[in-house]
């Protein structure tokens, strides 16, 4: 797969609504793709809010600076870890890089990979070495679309997938009105499939389980 050019951003993006937030994360990390802050500054220059999930490993001074001239609606640092998890290393253009950052960014948050971090398990879930769940399940993602682009244009149902299942278009063929047109049938689909990526998923309830959870949820915030 070719890498993700700032021209085919542009085209991919032409038909997403500037209401849908745009973020960079999900596959890998997004600064390893040297027209990433173009990309951004091209999402936000359309309207769209950003958001920002990253280890800043890839992302430059010169590019830091660019990137703080806007606003990030929210910012998540992917911080190095005590039990050396994530490979981040700590170099003085990293540093440089963390300060400007953190001097020019307001909403930000921070998390590492060491103590409770709860893993994904996509490895486990690519090598088919995970329990699968049987019966109809749910997750906000299949209600709430949380949409994820490969460098191709591919869109899947989330981030976890991977590429490995779930997947809803293409926005290199599908506008993204049509993406969400065919959403409700995939994602139910998706739900009662026992074959289907959603039931590899750690993150994946019973259907009867997640229902009630946000029902519980939607009273809490209301009440």
């Amino acid at each position: 797969m070719k890498p993700l050019t700032l021209e085919m951003f542009k085209v991919f993006i032409d038909t997403v609504p500037k209401e849908i937030s745009i973020m960079f994360s999900g596959f890998s990390e997004p600064f390893q793709n040297q027209e990433c802050t173009d990309m951004v500054l091209y999402a936000y220059k359309k309207g769209h809010r950003i958001q920002i999930f990253s280890t800043l490993v890839g992302l430059s001074p010169n590019d830091a600076m660019r990137l703080v001239t806007i606003p990030i609606d929210y910012f998540q640092l992917h911080l190095p870890d005590a039990c050396g998890k994530a490979k981040i290393p700590i170099t003085t253009t990293y540093k440089e890089t963390l300060r400007i950052i953190l001097s020019g960014v307001k909403n930000i948050s921070f998390m590492n990979m060491g103590g409770e971090f709860r893993s994904s398990k996509v490895e486990e879930i690519g090598r088919d070495k995970i329990r699968k769940r049987t019966g109809r399940v749910g997750c906000p993602g299949l209600f709430r679309p949380d949409f994820s682009m490969l460098p191709n244009g591919d869109v899947y149902v989330c981030c976890v997938t991977r590429g490995l299942g779930g997947k809803v278009g293409s926005l290199a063929i599908d506008s993204f009105q049509e993406i969400m047109r065919d959403f409700p049938w995939q994602s139910l689909s998706l739900q009662k499939n026992n074959e289907s990526i959603c039931h590899k998923c750690v993150f994946a309830q019973p259907y009867w389980y997640y229902l009630l959870a946000e029902l519980k949820r939607v009273y809490y915030n209301h009440s």
